[in-house]
């Protein structure tokens, strides 16, 4: 009886493999390579710009956004729970506790 799953369930495999393989070279043949797209993760980008500006904010957790919604936090604010996209009355409250300096939002720098 397990013989005979076994060639089954093998057989089964066989014609799903033939039936993928031909999808795969149908999609190959599919690839077009005259674009380029090129993603750039910016998480930490305002606050590096922030940083920049006054250096011995790196050592410290620090924040930047609105009221409504952080931009981003630097990699010390993160070891705390601060994330980008974080609701600003949550980020403001961590603010007035100490702990995180805020800034908003300036994007002519």
């Amino acid at each position: 009886m397990l013989k005979k799953y076994k060639n089954i369930q093998f057989f089964n495999l066989a014609k799903e493999k033939v039936q993928v393989d031909g999808f795969l070279q149908y999609l190959e043949s599919q690839r077009n390579f005259d674009h380029t797209i090129v993603h750039i993760d910016m998480d930490a980008f305002y606050a590096a710009v922030e940083i920049r500006e006054n250096e011995q904010l790196g050592k410290k957790p620090m924040a930047v956004g609105t009221t409504k919604m952080l931009t981003t936090a630097n990699y010390e604010a993160r070891k705390f729970g601060i994330r980008s996209g974080m609701p600003g009355l949550i980020s403001f409250i961590l603010f007035f506790i100490s702990f995180l300096i805020f800034f908003f939002s300036k994007i002519n720098k």
